[in-house]
């Protein structure tokens, strides 16, 4: 997904990179495109009879805990017989300097922005969704 998404960014006059403070990706297209195909190809796969593991930051979308159960719903999983809900979480400090460390362009934003971008990232995050 990242090389797509970059690959729009950049056709659309953005730079490759600019994910966490661009309004066209965080509202118009990109984003919602991207997390919605996420749940969608997870589907495809279970459907054939392998595991996923969607590796992703959905701490927007576990607001609603029931996120999970309407994706596989709205997607058409197939019955499974487990679904695990692994939420990671991390110190600022501790996440600013891997960021740092990764040395990934796309990070580059939030690094400079450090003092903006933590707190909207501390408040994307949420509780865990059910699944039942």
């Amino acid at each position: 997904m990242t090389r797509f998404t970059e690959l729009l960014l950049e056709t659309n006059g953005f730079p490759r990179s600019d994910r966490d403070h661009n309004a066209y990706y965080q509202s118009v297209l990109l984003l919602p495109l991207e997390y919605e195909t996420l749940p969608r190809v997870c589907g495809d796969i279970l459907s054939v009879g392998s595991s996923v593991v969607l590796d992703a930051p959905f701490g927007r979308y576990f607001a609603d805990e029931s996120y999970v159960l309407k994706a596989a719903h709205r997607h058409q999983w197939p019955d499974t017989e487990l679904v695990v809900v692994v939420h990671v979480s991390v110190d600022g400090p501790v996440l600013l300097d891997r960021l740092v460390d990764r040395a990934n362009p796309r990070d580059e934003w939030e690094i400079s922005h450090w003092k903006e971008f933590w707190p909207t990232a501390r408040a994307m995050e949420a509780p865990g969704p059910t699944m039942s």
